[in-house]
């Protein structure tokens, strides 16, 4: 926070962006820190800034202003540490945590695993396991108990951008991944 007051009397204020702004320069040399922390299947963790937010005239020293972060925390990490870390490196500006999703994997021995690799290999095509390093229902249903598995059609890079699309031919791909793993399991 900060205090709001004409824009010709700077001193009477306190500018709230000048706080974000100095956050945000934390946050890359934060995330250039954390590049160095990987895990073998989703490579690097990861802070991004995607949304700043302040201000309402140019006329005005603004009162208010946040930011909006997605940090990516890998498997091998505490989640509660990365947390308590992030408050700590943007102190003393308030910080909550909007929506936290676990990070989670798939023993490579499940069964569901080993039965999609035996469909990719059956129709002669790359089975090695990847990480999907994008957000998915797979880490609430891993905090079940149950063994899952991301896979799809098309490519990440393209995901969340204008003109979101994936081939004809990707799609009869997927179509006829997933129905030789439905026949595995007798799905009818």
């Amino acid at each position: 926070h900060g205090k709001t007051a004409h824009a010709s009397q700077p001193h009477l204020g306190e500018i709230a962006i000048y706080k974000i702004a100095n956050a945000v320069l934390k946050i890359e040399e934060y995330n250039k820190k954390i590049n160095t922390i990987t895990h073998p299947l989703f490579g690097h963790a990861t802070a991004n800034v995607g949304v700043i937010e302040g201000g309402n005239a140019p006329n005005t020293i603004p009162d208010l202003a946040n930011i909006k972060i997605d940090r990516r925390v890998l498997p091998n990490e505490d989640g509660d540490k990365v947390e308590k870390e992030f408050r700590q490196l943007v102190s003393p500006l308030e910080v909550s945590f909007v929506k936290r999703i676990e990070a989670c994997e798939t023993p490579y021995d499940s069964k569901i695993i080993k039965e999609m690799q035996s469909v990719l290999e059956g129709l002669s095509m790359d089975s090695k396991a990847y990480g999907f390093t994008a957000t998915s229902e797979l880490s609430e249903i891993r905090r079940h108990g149950i063994e899952g598995i991301v896979f799809g059609t098309g490519e990440l890079s393209q995901a969340h951008k204008p003109n979101e699309y994936m081939t004809i031919e990707e799609l009869k791909t997927g179509t006829k991944i997933f129905n030789e793993l439905l026949k595995k399991w007798d799905v009818k």
